[in-house]
């Protein structure tokens, strides 16, 4: 009674509330539409409406109003006159709805949806946008079902009762759970659940056996639900923390009388008392990866190499489609005004997206890697076996680089991981299809589709994301300076930072001219916006008065902008050059911008490159093998090049296949973050009986 009361108490504080109106409330077998009960209905929910509710109204009646209308008296019509019922009710339906809502002053939308509208993140994430704005504007969504074009929904034969939304029922709790609401009503034409004896059950605390026995009401004449379509519902919403009730609307005041608090209609209590919306969608999408997850490091080697050659051929037939969604993103990013740099990041060619499908394969075809690391045994006869397995759930956020999702997965799945990808809201259209390719490649290779999952929510959604450390094993963020301190403040998570580039490259005095002029051209020029370009070029003050000129001509010929030390400046007042502030040290300009410094000796040289760098690539052009040798010993960084360019920095390049990012620290990995870097190890031990003494 306690707990009924409470929750019977909470309803009133709830924000956002489905309610879902039954065909046998709504429609009359001889009148249609009852417009005496939907008038009352629609000035209840307006009520509710004025104090501040969200309110999604889900609704059934479309055919029953056909039927009326279209004088059709017949209860089973075949598919195609359904079809036709549910065209015209559909009309005639809204029409009503929105006269009764208009007179007191609301605005509704129409929105017609499938069961496969849920079966792809994308649609649910445009629905809860598109719910988003419509509450910010105070409309009221109508949803029903689209049975005019979805015959799934209307079709019974060959054992499809399975998929049906059975009077909107399943539907409801669908949207109920998609759209983190609070509460859902089902109104149907009977007052609750009872119990043998006909009595109302007010209250249910759990759905169990005992309960589910009591499921042998007729509440569909007219309708395609039942009783056990809404446990289903009830069912579905409750596991998720929404609270539900079944009651009659037919009643008076029903929904003024559920939400004062009366005991009316049977309620049933949510499984948990959870924040709602954001930790709700977080907490689903981190579980879910971690289900499957547990279920990929368990998988055949060979349906997973299989998974990677699907994802491969369908990126290859679908590469039209890819190129017109990144289209949409690269036109959003020019109406915003994006940089150059960040539209090189955002774009995908022909080239590139032929590079992503041979890259899938490369990794298909690379051998597993070998499960036992070591072997022994102790003094006491126990056999002791290092054995490699997969972390688990890896979680990679990054910005504007769609090509991302692609490797990201391939290892991931390569290496028996789950997969959650937060890419940058600008590459949203190419994200989702992409995603959606590789989601029917695991589909084709009968392997779970939670393996990857493509995170959606806000940036509060992700900082609780990010606290998931009993799901998630790994975050790698890949992008600049506020990403990185995000991650920083608020993962509870283990993290490999793929941080920024500030690369250099360091030209000793022996270099051989020309081939230091084409490595920095390389480095700077081939791909500005990479994270392995170099920003600053140092120069030893015995080669700069030559070497400077020759290079900075062809910097210009290449349209870089060259930053200039006060030495250089002078080498280069020819050259029109700007002046380098200490800002431009520090910076990656991921553009065609170079800053320049002549320094008096190596020392300065790695002092700086130690003050300023950021521990990713750096580079020396010099014939002395001790020279190199010296610097590499004296530099902090991942990688360390001697006479060529630092563009290598890369998973690829490596020979590694792909990478989720460029590791700029030291545990436990650093460099090109690759399949290796995706596993951890456990003990095994075998014994005979042995104990410790």
């Amino acid at each position: 009674m306690e707990n009924e009361n409470k929750i019977r108490k909470y309803l009133n504080t709830c924000k956002r509330i489905v309610i879902k109106i039954g065909t046998n409330v709504l429609t009359s077998a001889k009148d249609g539409i009852d417009l005496n009960i939907l008038s009352k209905l629609c000035k209840q929910i307006s009520d509710l409406h004025n104090g501040n509710k969200e309110i999604i109204v889900v609704t059934s009646g479309a055919i029953g109003t056909g039927k009326s209308q279209l004088k059709i008296s017949k209860n089973k019509l075949p598919l195609n006159m359904q079809q036709v019922t549910a065209a015209v009710g559909q009309s005639l339906l809204m029409e009503q709805y929105n006269k009764f809502f208009r007179k007191r002053g609301k605005v509704i939308a129409q929105i017609l949806l499938a069961r496969d509208d849920f079966k792809e993140e994308k649609h649910i994430y445009t629905l809860c946008n598109t719910l988003k704005t419509l509450f910010q504007l105070r409309v009221i969504p109508i949803i029903n079902e689209n049975d005019a074009v979805f015959t799934e929904e209307l079709d019974v034969s060959h054992d499809k009762n399975v998929k049906l939304f059975s009077d909107n029922d399943i539907l409801s709790s669908f949207v109920a759970v998609s759209t983190y609401s609070d509460v859902l009503i089902i109104l149907s034409d009977v007052d609750g659940l009872l119990e043998k004896e006909n009595n109302l059950i007010s209250f249910i605390e759990k759905i169990d056996e005992e309960i589910e026995e009591l499921d042998k009401g007729n509440c569909n004449i007219g309708g395609r639900g039942g009783f056990s379509t809404k446990f289903k519902a009830m069912q579905t919403i409750t596991e998720r923390g929404i609270v539900g009730i079944i009651a009659n609307g037919k009643t008076p005041n029903i929904l003024n009388k559920i939400f004062s608090g009366k005991k009316i209609g049977t309620v049933f209590n949510r499984k948990t008392v959870q924040k709602r919306i954001a930790e709700n969608y977080s907490a689903e999408i981190a579980m879910r990866a971690k289900e499957a997850g547990i279920i990929l490091a368990h998988s055949n080697e060979k349906k997973r190499d299989n998974a990677l050659i699907y994802m491969a051929e369908l990126i290859e037939k679908n590469t039209i489609r890819l190129l017109e969604e990144n289209k949409k993103d690269l036109t959003e990013a020019k109406k915003n005004n994006a940089s150059d740099a960040f539209m090189a990041r955002l774009t995908l060619s022909e080239k590139s997206i032929n590079y992503l499908s041979s890259t899938l394969r490369k990794i298909a075809n690379f051998t597993q890697i070998k499960k036992e690391l070591a072997n022994w045994n102790v003094e006491n006869g126990l056999q002791i076996k290092k054995v490699r397995v997969p972390l688990g759930v890896i979680c990679i956020i990054f910005e504007s680089r769609p090509d991302v999702i692609v490797e990201a997965c391939a290892l991931a799945i390569k290496s028996g991981n789950a997969i959650i990808l937060k890419g940058g809201k600008e590459a949203n259209y190419t994200n989702y299809f992409l995603t959606n390719i590789l989601k029917k490649g695991l589909t084709q290779a009968k392997l779970e589709q939670n393996i990857i999952q493509l995170f959606s929510g806000t940036r509060e959604d992700l900082a609780i994301l990010l606290k998931r450390n009993d799901c998630i094993d790994l975050v790698i963020p890949r992008g600049g300076k506020g990403l990185i301190q995000f991650v920083s403040e608020n993962s509870t998570i283990p993290v490999i930072f793929a941080g920024g580039g500030n690369c250099h490259i360091y030209v000793h005095n022996d270099a051989d001219i020309q081939m230091a002029i084409n490595i920095i051209i390389n480095a700077k020029v081939q791909k500005p916006s990479a994270c392995n370009a170099i920003e600053t070029l140092l120069v030893h003050e015995k080669i700069a008065p030559i070497f400077l000129p020759l290079v900075a001509k062809t910097l210009i010929e290449n349209q870089v902008e060259i930053r200039c030390c006060p030495i250089s400046m002078k080498i280069l007042q020819n050259f029109s050059p700007k002046p380098a502030t200490e800002n431009d040290w520090i910076t990656e300009f991921l553009g065609l911008i170079l800053a320049i410094k002549v320094v008096s000796s190596i020392d300065e040289a790695i002092k700086h490159i130690n003050k300023y760098g950021t521990k990713h690539s750096e580079a020396i052009i010099t014939q002395n093998r001790k020279i190199y040798e010296d610097f590499a010993k004296e530099i902090d960084a991942s990688a360390i090049y001697w006479n060529t360019s630092t563009r290598f920095t890369d998973g690829g390049q490596f020979g590694f296949g792909a990478e989720l990012g460029i590791s700029t620290q030291k545990l436990h990995v650093r460099g090109p973050i690759s399949v290796d870097a995706l596993y951890t190890y456990k003990y095994k031990i075998i014994g005979k009986g042995q104990i410790r003494e």
